[in-house]
């Protein structure tokens, strides 16, 4: 099994995210993992941007995502070369081989890329899909998750739910994705109501956890530092958020020589090889 650290484009946007942080503007990744597994099978941990951002964000409800995607800018990314469809193939994989994608939560800039994978069956925290897809007229305008990605035609979509049989580190219950060991997903809920964090467990012994939303910038996580209120609430975070970062923390203390992976830590690239480099 071998992993790579793929950047599927890049946004920017200033410190409030964290509060009291600074408002220097930061460029950062949106960050996704692609898992080769020894069958010949690629995985992939959240899909990106999509490659049908335009079209996605049409709907009129969607203006409050677009919005904010423009804020982020997200709307300048390089989606012929930086969407995944379009970047597998330049580092030698065929995306017809994506057999599977884990879709940490819905907002655009992780289940975007789902529609570009019909062929893969997409695993979705229940939880996670059954708060939005309930969302109606306000709570739907600033969830920043669109039906256009969740719910486009013809997609494959698994609903899964963690067993509270099994804990995981620090984590009371945990979903391991093929049975091996391999892929053992837990929850991290808070920055969204079902959101997923991904444990990838290689053969040498390695092991990264790939937190997603959970934080965003380091300070929301070394320094525990909260969003301010106003984003908290336009986001719908409450108190999971805390306590999934002081679970993560407790996970870190106890283990670590667990890489902790932010999806949108600026710090990743570079810190961490990106593809076509590989980790096994």
């Amino acid at each position: 099994m071998k992993l790579h650290f793929l950047a599927a484009g890049y946004g920017k946007n200033s410190g409030y995210l964290v509060q009291g942080d600074s408002w220097k503007v930061l460029r950062y990744p949106v960050m996704c993992l692609l898992i080769e597994r020894d069958n010949g099978d690629l995985v992939l941990v959240d899909t990106g941007l999509g490659s049908r951002q335009a079209e996605q964000f049409k709907p009129p409800i969607y203006c409050g995502a677009l919005f904010n995607a423009w804020m982020n800018g997200f709307t300048k990314v390089d989606l012929a070369n930086e969407a995944l469809i379009n970047q597998l193939p330049s580092l030698g994989f065929d995306p017809l081989k994506v057999s599977t994608t884990i879709v940490s939560h819905l907002h655009y800039d992780h289940a975007g890329g789902m529609p570009d994978f019909p062929h893969a069956k997409h695993l979705v925290n229940t939880r996670e899909w059954e708060a939005v897809s309930a969302r109606k007229g306000w709570n739907e305008f600033r969830s920043g998750c669109l039906r256009t990605q969740y719910e486009a035609d013809g997609l494959d979509v698994e609903l899964i739910s963690t067993d509270p049989r099994r804990p995981y580190h620090n984590f009371p219950s945990s979903y391991d994705v093929f049975g091996d060991g391999s892929i053992v997903l837990v929850d991290i809920n808070g920055h969204s109501p079902g959101l997923l964090g991904a444990f990838v467990n290689l053969p040498s012994g390695k092991s990264f956890f790939f937190t997603s939303d959970a934080w965003v910038f380091p300070a929301g996580f070394e320094k525990r530092k909260r969003k301010p209120r106003w984003a908290r609430a336009i986001l719908g975070e409450g108190q999971e958020a805390d306590q999934t970062i002081e679970r993560i923390h407790r996970t870190h203390e106890e283990r670590p020589d667990i890489e902790i992976v932010g999806a949108h830590d600026p710090r990743v690239p570079g810190r961490l090889n990106l593809a076509p480099f590989f980790y096994e």
